[in-house]
């Protein structure tokens, strides 16, 4: 779990100048807020953010981390393209490509925008005449917690892990590399923080290109175009020929990189900030927030989990009809092999509704207009829902999309359910003619029937995937309730510690019967 220690770094905000001072490398830094590559569900689950940071997750404020680097316009990079040959055997071929632009500041990656020197390699290696270079560097990416790179950290770095594998030369993992530091307590950490950082990008860099190869039925219009993996060698590498064992090789000789389609556009995030030239329409940006969505529902569907969804990994495209490109997939997840779908929704993430967070997301940034939720007539509490549901958002929502409806004070009536009364509303509001009722905007209606066991029959109101469930009666304590049927909810399976408490029932349930 501490490689998560990067995540939560990322999330801290300082306005302030800081000074961070190691015996290699003392170094001023000036930072402002970042924020981190991972979607509020997953960090409130893992415990990195409370709700009250939500709204800096929300915001996706970003650190800056204007310091020095080699990547300016202009400049030449020497990659290394990785080809597999039939036998599956990889070889490298060389291709020089010139710096058209820096995507600055550099965060999880260094991102580049390149043109090759040479047109005919560049065709042969299957690249377009630019494309987008994202090189998984740690030396002048995200670095909060860790000392700030320059050449006499590396020096360090570099010889902190060939004695490490001078004690050990069979090194295979991150692990076991640093678990062989021969430094004191204090020095140590510094190194053995470095190599975590090398695990943790090395994980995302898998993931992303991963995610890449698995969904090459999206490439080209909902996420970018994969074109290959390369290498990119230090140029501060001293001595000659690299490193024969290979992990040592990837932290000390060489960073990773892809190259991607570059999308001309601009992110969700920056079309409705002030002073960005943008010549999207205010009907174009929420139409492209819907089609965010359904990205997000097509890559469900498949079984993927992207893990950040947020406005500023979309990138709606300047050239007609402006349509969105999901990107960075580096935090993202796929299905096992072994399992179908439904499983994977069901069991390796429960509750994780990437859907309702990118909705969030964009609500916030103020993008994406949610569109009427079905209205559902309570057995026990009429429209109540309905109508605290309408009254929650802004005036300007509500005149969009809802006509008020007339109504006799007070407003409910009393109904008796099972010798309990209870205030039944009349409905406040109706949908304006012609206005279009979406469900979660995306979620497919689907049946799950649950086995309950009641273990406290009295009466609660409970929240399961945001659909509110009903008990409409007591049940004896030790009843085990069967046939339940739970319409509206999406392929939802109920942890085992949590059944024992749930009861269903209302307008959710087709039916109550004991087993």
């Amino acid at each position: 779990m501490q490689l998560h220690r990067y995540r939560r770094a990322i999330l801290r905000s300082s306005n302030t100048s800081s000074t961070r001072n190691t015996p290699h490398n003392p170094i001023s830094v000036s930072s402002t807020s970042r924020h981190l590559h991972s979607s509020r569900t997953e960090l409130q689950r893992e415990g990195f953010i409370q709700v009250s940071d939500l709204n800096l997750v929300a915001n996706g404020a970003l650190f800056d981390i204007s310091r020095p680097h080699p990547y300016h316009a202009g400049s030449r990079l020497d990659l290394q393209f990785i080809s597999t040959q039939t036998d599956g055997r990889s070889s490298l071929r060389p291709l020089s490509v010139q710096i058209i632009k820096a995507f600055e500041p550099f965060t999880s990656a260094v991102a580049l925008l390149v043109r090759p020197h040479s047109h005919a390699q560049g065709k042969a290696l299957g690249v377009p005449a630019q494309f987008i270079a994202k090189i998984n560097d740690r030396r002048y990416t995200a670095r909060e917690d860790i000392p700030e790179w320059s050449a006499n950290f590396e020096c360090y770095i570099r010889t902190a892990v060939e004695r490490a594998l001078n004690s050990d030369p069979m090194v295979d993992s991150f692990a076991s590399l640093h678990g062989k530091g021969p430094y004191s307590k204090k020095n140590e950490e510094a190194w053995i923080e470095e190599i975590r950082l090398c695990d943790f990008k090395k994980r995302c860099y898998d993931k992303e290109v991963a995610a890449y190869h698995y969904l090459h039925s999206l490439q080209g219009r909902f996420i970018p175009r994969f074109y290959g993996t390369f290498r990119f060698p230090f140029v501060s590498r001293s001595s000659s020929g690299l490193h024969k064992n290979d992990l040592v090789a990837s932290i000390l000789d060489y960073a990773e990189g892809m190259a991607l389609e570059h999308i001309d556009g601009l992110n969700l995030a920056e079309v409705r900030l002030p002073n960005v030239d943008s010549s999207f329409s205010r009907a174009t940006v929420e139409r492209a927030s819907e089609e965010t969505l359904q990205i997000i529902k097509r890559l469900r569907d498949l079984g993927v989990m992207h893990g950040d969804p947020r406005p500023h990994n979309v990138i709606i495209r300047r050239q007609a009809p402006h349509s969105p490109v999901l990107i960075d997939f580096g935090l993202s997840s796929i299905k096992p092999a072994d399992m179908t779908v439904e499983q994977y929704n069901n069991l390796w993430a429960p509750g994780v509704d990437e859907i309702a967070d990118m909705r969030f997301a964009l609500t916030n940034a103020g993008v994406h207009v949610e569109s009427p939720r079905p209205t559902r007539v309570s057995e026990l509490c009429g429209y109540q829902l309905m109508n605290d549901r309408v009254e929650a958002h802004s005036k300007e929502w509500r005149e969009r999309f809802y006509d008020p409806v007339p109504f006799v004070e007070p407003g409910y009536k009393f109904v008796m359910v099972d010798g309990k009364r209870w205030h039944w509303e009349f409905a406040r509001w109706q949908l304006k003619p012609g206005v279009k009722r979406h469900v979660c905007d995306t979620c497919v209606l689907k049946e799950v029937k649950l086995d309950l066991l009641v273990l406290d029959g009295s009466v609660a109101l409970r929240w399961i995937k945001r659909v509110p469930v009903l008990i409409i009666r007591r049940f004896r304590k030790g009843t085990v309730l069967a046939e339940v049927t739970v319409p509206g909810l999406h392929s939802f399976a109920l942890p085992e510690q949590e059944k024992a408490p749930v009861i269903l029932g209302g307008a959710w349930t087709e039916s109550l019967k004991e087993a």
